[in-house]
């Protein structure tokens, strides 16, 4: 006989996994591409924030808190999502924009989650196999 802990355990799990597995279907199938968006303050900024999001995360969700920056803090930032499982492909695709912006005084780091982190640590691999001529990023060394 099968207690009722043990039923609501195996339910759960079922459960839990079958919304894992139609969570990783929906995030592969999002096509999000791996691009780096530059967005201006409001004003001039002498900091850049880098904003990585996270696994499954939207623009829509991202843009409130660029705009956040952008409006509030008054602050210049450079965001990019890197399409699940993967970082690698958002690595070009950021380090091209951060090279158009070097009259930042800061760099500042916002990641969301293991896949912000992520695709933040394979920025600084990236930099470490192939030195960036930046000088801003001597600041995370």
């Amino acid at each position: 006989m099968v207690s009722a802990t043990t039923a609501l355990a195996a339910t759960t799990v079922a459960i839990g996994g079958y919304a894992i597995d139609s969570m990783r279907k929906e995030i592969m199938e999002s096509g999000v591409p791996a691009e780096a968006k530059f967005r201006k303050a409001e004003g001039e900024s002498n900091t850049l924030v880098l904003v990585f999001g996270w696994a499954g995360c939207l623009w829509k969700q991202l843009d409130k808190i660029l705009d956040w920056y952008q409006k509030v803090a008054k602050l210049d930032t450079i965001s990019a999502i890197a399409p699940f499982p993967s970082t690698v492909p958002v690595v070009n695709p950021v380090l091209e924009v951060v090279s158009q912006q070097s009259h930042h005084d800061r760099v500042v780091v916002h990641a969301f989650s293991q896949n912000g982190s992520s695709t933040f640590i394979a920025i600084l691999e990236r930099l470490e196999k192939e030195p960036f001529v930046y000088d801003k990023f001597f600041l995370f060394y």
